[in-house]
């Protein structure tokens, strides 16, 4: 046995190694650390240099404060910082970086130069690190700030290189973690430059919504909504309106204080604020901003400081699904009006035969055709839910698709998702309202049951009742169906309220999203089907009405009822182009 026994002391280099697996992960952790250390020395310029995706050479330079030729050995000592004086400054920590490990730990695994000198000195300091061993200091005279060189990133861990991603690959992780620090100082200018070519630039004009066009594009900014705050608010930011959705979560963004983050808490009350807005499987835009007090938010939770916990997280989470809901149904669009109509009669609301959206009965009560031709009350905004409003119906293909021409494009409209989007906001509504029209069956229907459905029906009745079905126990195992809703002038299949309580029989939750799910189904089984034809009044009064409807463009399951087809994809399927 070995008598000094077999704990001991790391190596000061190992321990710093090790502290480097946890912290470096890719050449963009270092990048975001050195941009960090930049943004707490009060740096108004922000210029990155990378080559082969930063993994040859990272050259971070700012005009920050500087550092100390006194303090520039300790900088490259674990757990030396300027940023933390006593323990209870870890409790309220105001700046981005405080554990004193991102340099020590860089300098571990890399080749890194630091020079750096004060504003108000004559000259500054010049450090030299390789593997974590100090080569040189001396003294160096250069431009107030701090530049920083890191060469050979993981040259001695080639375990760690044989995991990494090309150069392009690392390169877009860079990337994006230079436009989240951007998005989160929006006062500060960033540059960064690959190959010579500038993927990013902030101007660092304060406007966050100004950076957002910087970060990504002018025309992308414009169509975000902004997120009604009032003073003092601890949420705000921007979305994309639903047809903004993407197929992956690169265009979210959540700040806190300026940090960016990752938080599972806020990504799903994002995704559930967005139910019934965005098809299944795709997800929501939002660059999001969160003013929480200091003492309130526990950062100290990972090395990379990407996680967080917060205090008061059910206000924040409660706060940011109101705030997007209200954004979403307040949508501020620019409508166009119709032509008014000389004898005053109102536009039919229903679809069926006869009468529709482009006719009024004159005394004799024959169809009267009248001119729908647009007429422009302001600038025209094409947004998918706002088309509805500048189509023109052709007719309809397969029994199934409507065409209509629009704005420099044809459309095709999904008939049954797009009636299904009609009636189901219209009985979100009267359920709401508490008053949904019914319709009183002549031959009341007997359905019969199994044991787990009339469970269902326990449960469920008061709700059924409050959407518009009148039930009522008829022995055991049966119910008889006395009236149903009525949806957009039609009654609902008796049917429907089965399909429901066999739909909910495996759970008996009767919470605000079942209850919607419910509506949406019985929408759904109302709605007209694939291969019902249509005459041109219902079609004419089907884009009508779904014209004042707050999201046309998605059926309640999420799927799209729209889609436009340009000049371009067409010319493309004649390979004209």
């Amino acid at each position: 046995m070995d008598e000094h026994g077999s704990i001991r002391v790391l190596p000061k280099d190992l321990v710093n190694r090790i502290a480097a697996g946890e912290i470096v992960e890719r050449p963009a952790s270092v990048v975001k650390e050195l941009i960090e250390n930049a943004l707490d020395a009060d740096a108004a310029r922000i210029v990155v240099n990378i080559r082969g995706g930063g993994l040859e050479e990272i050259v971070v330079t700012d005009d920050g404060n500087g550092i100390h030729p006194r303090d520039m050995l300790l900088a490259v000592q674990p757990h030396a910082t300027s940023k933390l004086a006593q323990e209870s400054d870890l409790w309220s920590i105001v700046t981005l970086g405080f554990r004193g490990e991102a340099l020590a730990s860089i300098a571990a695994i890399s080749r890194m130069r630091i020079r750096s000198q004060m504003h108000d000195a004559s000259e500054g300091a010049s450090l030299q690190v390789q593997g974590g061993m100090v080569d040189a200091v001396s003294s160096w005279i250069g431009p107030p700030g701090t530049r920083v060189n890191v060469a050979d990133l993981f040259f001695n861990t080639p375990v760690r290189l044989r995991h990494l991603g090309a150069a392009n690959t690392e390169t877009a992780h860079v990337s994006a973690r230079v436009r989240e620090l951007a998005l989160g100082n929006p006062g500060v200018s960033f540059r960064l430059i690959s190959k010579d070519r500038e993927l990013v630039f902030t101007s660092g004009s304060g406007d966050f919504l100004q950076t957002i066009a910087e970060v990504y594009d002018a025309e992308f900014a414009s169509n975000l909504l902004p997120l009604q705050t009032g003073e003092n608010a601890i949420v705000g930011g921007y979305i994309g309106p639903p047809d903004f959705n993407r197929a992956r979560r690169d265009r979210q963004c959540f700040l806190l204080n300026g940090r960016a983050i990752t938080h599972p808490g806020f990504t799903a009350v994002l995704d559930r604020a967005y139910e019934g807005f965005i098809p299944a499987g795709r997800y929501p835009v939002a660059i999001l901003q969160f003013a929480v007090r200091p003492d309130r938010v526990d950062v100290n939770v990972h090395p990379t400081k990407r996680r967080v916990r917060l205090q008061n997280e059910r206000d924040i989470t409660g706060r940011l699904y109101r705030s997007v809901q209200n954004a979403l149904l307040g949508m501020k669009v620019k409508r166009w009006e119709l032509p008014t109509r000389t004898d005053g009669q109102a536009r039919s609301s229903l679809l069926r035969e006869g009468v529709g959206a482009g006719e009024v009965a004159n005394e004799q009560g024959q169809g009267q055709q009248l001119s729908y031709g647009i007429v422009p009350s302001q600038e025209v905004d094409l947004c998918a839910n706002r088309i509805f409003d500048h189509l023109d119906p052709m007719g309809q293909v397969l029994d199934a698709y409507i065409v209509a021409r629009g704005p420099r494009a044809l459309y095709l409209i999904d008939q049954h998702a797009a009636c299904e989007r009609l009636y189901y906001d219209e009985a979100l509504r009267l359920y709401d309202e508490h008053h949904a029209p019914v319709q009183q069956l002549v031959q009341p229907q007997v359905i019969e049951l199994e044991a787990v459905e009339m469970d269902a029906w326990e449960q469920w009745k008061d709700r059924l009742g409050a959407m518009g079905f009148e039930v009522e126990a008829f022995g055991p195992d049966s119910l008889i169906v006395r009236a149903v809703p009525i949806l957009a002038g039609e009654p609902a299949p008796p049917g429907i309220m089965h399909e429901i309580l066999k739909r909910f029989s495996q759970d008996l939750s009767t919470t605000p999203s079942a209850t919607r799910a419910a509506l949406a189904l019985a929408a759904c089984r109302a709605s007209v089907k694939s291969g019902d034809s249509m005459s041109e009044a219902e079609i004419r009064g089907l884009i009508a009405r779904l014209s004042h409807l707050d999201t046309p463009s998605l059926c309640p399951h999420g799927r799209p009822t729209i889609v436009r087809i340009d000049r371009e994809r067409i010319e493309r399927l004649f390979e004209r182009k």
